[in-house]
């Protein structure tokens, strides 16, 4: 197969039955032929359609359709229904599970333009029009290009960023809270990283690192509070108790996040508030 060219992207967000459902879509030629790939996501389950006519026009005009009109969108949405893409299984469409495979599989062409419409898929409102911009007129095997360099940096410094993206990486593991944009990059990163410490000296300065800091700190008084985003998914976050409150704000403020509970925070999720809240940079 030839290489994919992202043409055209479109993102749309509506309110069914008081949930949020979110329409994706990216516009994409590879050997020679031109078509749409649309997510179709409510409350954190996809649902993907391919098709050759611009199928992001119709879904994001069915808030008007009845009668006839109606019944003609039915048919399109169920005649364009797809389980894979290029081979890429998208099994039952857990928004969680298809990012984590996506950043397991060797990144190629088709990976890379799932990842960028799941990205699309999973942005704020306000973060749109940039990530369109991102992508919209390149090879999909150009948008998640990294480039590093360690030199000049100290032990210690590749240590400490180590660090950080084995923390950031952990974060969006355990807690669902994936910006699949700054994951893969991190998981990249660390990839590049990893040879260029040795693990045995690493693995000791980190304990050190953790043994000094739970001197400093509570930790009974470290909690993780889980909450939803109507129409996208549950997530959940570590924090001090003490910021409870402007966490409650957080949620108050933004009106399709609902609280679910409270629990004292387990002795891994101790060590990756101490890792998030510390400067290891």
């Amino acid at each position: 197969m030839s290489r994919i060219m992202i043409e055209d992207a479109g993102r749309k967000e509506f309110i069914f039955d008081n949930e949020i459902t979110v329409v994706a879509a990216v516009k994409y030629t590879c050997d020679g032929e031109t078509r749409w790939l649309l997510n179709n996501c409510s409350d954190g389950t996809s649902c993907f359609h391919e098709s050759e006519e611009n199928i992001f026009e119709y879904f994001s005009e069915c808030e008007s359709l009845a009668g006839q009109e109606l019944m003609d969108f039915i048919k399109i949405v169920e005649s364009t229904v797809t389980d894979n893409f290029f081979g890429f299984d998208f099994d039952d469409g857990d928004n969680d599970a298809i990012i984590e495979a996506l950043s397991e599989v060797p990144e190629d062409d088709v990976t890379a333009l799932l990842k960028y419409l799941m990205n699309l898929t999973v942005c704020d409102n306000d973060e749109t029009d940039e990530i369109i911009e991102w992508g919209v007129g390149k090879y999909s095997d150009e948008i998640y290009e990294v480039d590093c360099d360690f030199s000049g940096m100290t032990a210690e410094e590749k240590f400490r960023y180590r660090l950080r993206l084995e923390t950031d990486i952990a974060h969006d593991t355990v807690f669902h809270y994936i910006n699949i944009d700054d994951y893969d990059r991190n998981k990249k990163i660390l990839k590049k990283l990893v040879p260029e410490v040795d693990d045995d000296d690493y693995l000791i300065w980190k304990e050190k690192f953790f043994d000094e800091q739970l001197k400093l700190i509570d930790k009974e008084k470290i909690i993780t509070c889980t909450y939803s985003f109507s129409g996208i998914g549950h997530y959940a976050d570590v924090m001090h108790e003490d910021d409870y409150d402007v966490f409650l704000d957080f949620i108050a403020e933004n009106g399709s996040a609902a609280m679910e509970g409270t629990r004292k925070a387990t002795d891994d999720e101790v060590r990756l508030y101490i890792a998030l809240n510390v400067d290891v940079a």
